[in-house]
């Protein structure tokens, strides 16, 4: 017991620092941080997170509220659409094979395999949308994230992207878009 305490006492060595690799700063120096001026990346995709759009009114793309909205209002239509439809699938296979057959409901005039079918389709659809719904939902939010982050790139004034016409071999004209980097 004795051995093993003058062991970890007096026997251990630390590494040595070096003062040449480490760079010291002196109390009077400053350190220059530079804050870009554009919105901040996360706020822009925590604004989209909370409220889809929110992120994008943050960054000033306004344009892009009625596209979002009415890809959100569209899917929850298809959403809705594909639900009622399950449901009332569900219920007339429930019906034949209960034998509760209401005469004036067409679906029962279908088989219970066609009803059975009919049902996993329907259902398949709803859940379809519901993932395009939950993917559209990360988009926005990606969208917002990367469109603050874009804002904050430097802008290269020299380089143009622009249309053009170049006329084939044959005389015919070629349309297309031209890079342009200007030394």
């Amino acid at each position: 017991m004795l051995f093993a305490f003058w062991l970890g006492s007096g026997l251990t060595f630390a590494q040595e620092i070096v003062a040449d690799s480490i760079q010291q700063i002196e109390e009077n120096d400053t350190i220059e941080v530079q804050i870009p001026d554009g919105p901040n990346p996360t706020k822009a995709a925590l604004y989209s997170a909370v409220l889809p759009g929110l992120g994008q009114i943050y960054n000033k793309r306004y344009w892009m509220l009625p596209i979002i909205y009415g890809g959100a209002y569209t899917l929850g239509y298809f959403v809705d659409f594909n639900n009622d439809l399950y449901n009332e699938r569900r219920s007339a296979l429930f019906a034949v094979r209960s034998g509760n057959i209401d005469p004036t409901n067409p679906l029962h005039l279908l088989s219970e395999t066609a009803l059975e079918n009919g049902t996993d389709e329907a259902r398949r659809n709803r859940d379809l949308v519901i993932a395009a719904s939950i993917a559209s939902y990360l988009f926005v939010i990606v969208e917002a994230y990367t469109n603050a982050h874009l804002k904050n790139f430097p802008k290269i004034k020299k380089l143009s992207l622009t249309p053009d016409v170049d006329m084939t071999p044959y005389g015919t004209p070629s349309t297309g878009l031209a890079l342009i980097y200007k030394f």
